[in-house]
């Protein structure tokens, strides 16, 4: 600054450190500008934090990275459902003029059914996570606690079958009263529910799950919270990618990424967050 005031050469822009009254450290990136204030040479500074630099070119880089493969995800979807719709109906006109007494040829043909059907749920799952798949109902006024609990009803066989395999989860909920939202009750259900899977599958040996529902901010939020293996502070970044899983070739790895399609469809935010360190992981939804 004393270089500028006098007139020699110094960078407009450049890191420094700051230092709070409570010391404090703060790491900052420093802009300045040369103009006239009262006749006299004066200079206009902007500070911004590099770590709030940070996490907006962050966001920018996950925008760009969402946007591609939703753009991916539809062209895909695209082109599989016009083959998937010819395949279907051949085969169903094949089985309808097949000889029952050939069941060699009976099983091939429903066998091949099960293949279409699998294709058929994937490309459903495509069109959910790029958000171009029809709605089965219309949007309405929604209680998340209401929703939460039906979804909660809903895991209750996969939690006693997870305890038979001697993986027992202590289900724990705090659902406190929040604003109604305006959603697609079913695909918020389906969001929670591939959530809940997804914390369920991280404690292979058993855990506490908590789930919860508060008002944060004007947003009614919803609080997924697992005592599992956590994740990898490297593989953070990818888990809303479609197709990425750690949890082997039995799994398609679509879960979360159309829970954050329909997220992003309802106008929220869903975030998932595991320390290093930590012994939770935190799956959160806000709308």
């Amino acid at each position: 600054h004393k270089d500028r005031s006098s007139g020699k050469w110094s960078p407009d822009q450049y890191e420094t450190n700051l230092v709070a009254k409570d010391g404090t450290v703060i790491h900052v990136d420093l802009r300045v500008a040369k103009t006239r204030y009262g006749r006299r040479s004066a200079f206009v500074a902007r500070l911004e934090s590099i770590e709030e630099r940070e996490k907006k070119e962050k966001k920018l880089v996950e925008s760009k990275k969402a946007e591609s493969l939703m753009t991916m995800a539809a062209g895909v979807s695209n082109s599989l459902r016009q083959p998937l719709r010819f395949i279907s109906e051949k085969l169903m006109a094949l089985k309808k003029r097949g000889d029952p007494r050939s069941e060699s040829i009976m099983e091939s043909l429903d066998g091949i059914q099960d293949a279409v059907s699998q294709l058929v749920m994937l490309n459903q799952a495509l069109e959910g996570f790029c958000g171009t798949r029809p709605d089965k109902s219309e949007m309405t006024r929604c209680d998340l606690r209401k929703i939460v609990n039906d979804v909660i009803t809903a895991t209750e066989p996969k939690l006693k079958e997870k305890e038979k395999e001697g993986a027992k989860i202590a289900l724990k909920t705090y659902l406190r009263s929040v604003s109604l939202v305006k959603a697609n009750p079913i695909e918020m259900q389906e969001m929670i529910l591939h959530i809940m899977n997804n914390a369920m599958d991280a404690m292979p040996h058993g855990g506490d799950l908590y789930v919860s529902t508060e008002e944060n901010a004007g947003f009614s939020c919803v609080f997924i919270q697992d005592s599992g293996v956590g994740i990898p502070e490297h593989l953070q970044t990818r888990v809303f990618d479609p197709f990425f899983t750690t949890k082997g070739q039995e799994k398609i790895g679509l879960g979360l990424s159309i829970s954050q399609g329909i997220v992003r469809k309802h106008e929220g935010t869903l975030e998932i967050t595991s320390p290093p360190g930590s012994r939770y992981s935190q799956r959160s939804s806000a709308l």
